[in-house]
């Protein structure tokens, strides 16, 4: 007759342990759509002029501050700076597009248009200008998304009105003019070198590629970064805290139990 025997197998993990990585990741699944919410929101800086009274865009009364503000200068003379709405139409030489708020012809324009300030990023030795309408059945996704793209290819450089007619975008670039040399404080007994008129160009500097080591390193360095980022947000850093505590509490458990055996 054979006396029962009961065996115990002991967990890897304590009970619990795979029930609690399963809620952790149904609940990332459930917030995964609402990831776009949960991050980080962005404010865009915008400037309008006031509403005009008359045909000058800044109507200020102190004429030293009014001096201050350079939108930019015109496409013919680097002399005649934009001051009147007057001088729009002929400011530049527009690349013109328009968002009626169809959606067929919204993804087009839009892609049109990126193309055009991507262009204009690149250009920068003409001056180039921009001018897109948005009617009034134009959504508010596409004035952010045209603003944005303004800032970041022009810098400053973009006009919104929002008075006059339709709301409409100005934005352009400045031709590149190389600063001019007083030849008569360099030179002043007045014998000049042959050839000085080559002073004034322009020769940017174009850094060396990065060697392979280099280029690991920064990559090293982002995803480091990422991580450090991902894993110290408020949304992460409770339950990442809880999961690290239980895996310590086993891990514990576990050298206990083979110092033991």
């Amino acid at each position: 007759m054979y006396v029962i025997r009961r065996h115990r197998r002991h967990l890897l993990f304590p009970p619990g342990l795979l029930a609690l990585a399963f809620l952790l990741l149904l609940g990332c699944q459930v917030l995964r759509p609402w990831y776009g919410v949960l991050g980080p929101h962005y404010v865009l800086s915008l400037t309008l002029p006031a509403r005009p009274v008359s045909d000058v865009i800044y109507p200020y009364p102190d004429i030293a501050l009014f001096k201050q503000v350079r939108i930019g200068e015109s496409e013919h003379s680097s002399q005649e700076q934009l001051e009147l709405f007057s001088q729009l139409p002929y400011f530049r030489h527009w690349q013109d597009f328009t968002f009626t708020g169809e959606q067929v012809a919204r993804g087009a324009t839009a892609e049109k248009a990126r193309l055009a300030f991507q262009a204009m990023r690149t250009d920068t030795t003409r001056a180039k200008g921009i001018r897109i309408r948005f009617t009034e059945q134009a959504s508010y996704t596409s004035l952010v998304q045209i603003l944005d793209w303004a800032q970041s290819a022009t810098g400053d450089n973009y006009l919104l009105d929002i008075y006059q007619g339709p709301v409409t975008l100005y934005a352009f670039t400045n031709a590149y003019r190389p600063p001019a040399i007083d030849v008569d404080r360099l030179f002043p007994d007045g014998n000049a070198i042959i050839g000085c008129s080559l002073c004034n160009d322009f020769y940017p500097y174009s850094p060396p590629p990065a060697s392979f080591w280099e280029q690991m390193k920064t990559w090293v360095t982002q995803c480091k970064l990422i991580w450090k980022q991902a894993l110290l947000s408020s949304e992460w850093l409770a339950s990442l805290s809880l999961l690290c505590a239980i895996m310590l509490t086993t891990m514990r458990k576990m050298a206990r139990r083979w110092h033991t055996a």
